[in-house]
């Protein structure tokens, strides 16, 4: 393998290897770039010879990205955030856009603010078609960006962000208890908190919930006797029982309008929704005009958490 210099290099044959390196895949590469899959090849051979390594081998069925790939990739995602800056004419107009918008986010857990942001967008660029796409568990952050199926996701931090992303908090919420009154009472002590069943949210994720991993810091037992995988479902199953749900108190207004709710006997942090985009849309007017319009959006939406 001969290195023909960074001279050689192309935008294209970076965009190749960037697409490559994030999806596993060359047929996925050439899915998501809009290009046949010998075209991927050939961008790819290109770039092997001006590098000088393999950057992509074989592993069983699929192909893993050599040590030296690996440490390109971010400093590819930075060159071509660099050159898509530079032909960036500073102009957008969103009543003249008719691709489609898309928001990644735990639909029914945050109702009332995907219909806000909704309507936003719809008043600001009426031809625009607005889809929300179900983001599951927060792991699924990196590969929804990857795979090009949202231009920002609205999630819960329950974690530090991954580092390829951008985020920016545009909503904030407290914790209280759930529960139907006309079968419980209101939780009034540690000691109810640690007596009473519970239910839970469950995404199918093997990580530790927000309010899970609070109580584990108090050593505090909770009796988690059912789960569900969506809010909506929670709250009907909730509903005729004595069980107790942890929750945002925003729920209140929404999914949960039928339940009674109390203030938490343990002192947990304020939830924080962020607004998350990748880093290669960072420049990008359209993205920019996204964020804001959103932000704008969600403003009208938080003294009604209070």
């Amino acid at each position: 393998m001969v290195q023909s210099g960074y001279s050689d290099l192309t935008g294209r044959q970076l965009e190749v290897f960037l697409a490559v390196h994030d999806t596993g895949s060359l047929s996925k590469a050439a899915q998501k770039l809009g290009i046949n899959q010998s075209t991927v090849s050939h961008h790819l051979e290109k770039l092997r010879d001006s590098i000088g390594d393999p950057l992509f081998v074989r592993a069983g069925r699929t192909i893993e990205a050599t040590e030296k790939a690996k440490r390109l990739a971010p400093q590819v995602q930075d060159i071509l955030i660099a050159l898509a800056s530079l032909c960036d004419n500073g102009t957008y107009n969103p009543l003249e856009d008719t691709a489609p918008l898309t928001i990644a986010g735990n639909i029914d857990g945050f109702y009332e603010v995907f219909s806000t942001v909704r309507s936003e967008f719809r008043t600001a660029a009426p031809n625009i078609t607005v889809r929300f796409r179900e983001l599951g568990s927060y792991k699924n952050i990196e590969m929804t960006f990857q795979d090009g199926l949202a231009d920002i996701i609205l999630c819960v931090r329950v974690q530090p962000h991954p580092n390829t992303v951008v985020w920016q908090t545009v909503l904030t919420d407290d914790i209280v208890c759930f529960y139907d009154p006309e079968f419980r009472g209101p939780i009034e002590t540690i000691e109810d908190y640690a007596a009473a069943e519970h239910a839970a949210i469950d995404f199918g994720s093997s990580g530790t919930s927000i309010v899970q991993t609070i109580l584990n810091k108090f050593d505090i037992e909770r009796n988690v006797t059912t789960f569900a995988p969506s809010f909506a479902i929670l709250a009907d199953l909730v509903r005729g029982t004595n069980l107790v749900m942890t929750m945002r108190k925003g729920y209140r207004n929404t999914i949960f309008s039928q339940l009674a709710w109390c203030n938490a006997p343990v002192s947990f942090p304020s939830v924080h929704l962020d607004m998350v985009w990748h880093k290669r849309h960072g420049s990008s007017n359209r993205n920019q005009w996204i964020r804001e319009t959103t932000t704008n959006a969600l403003k009208k939406l938080q003294p009604n958490q209070a």
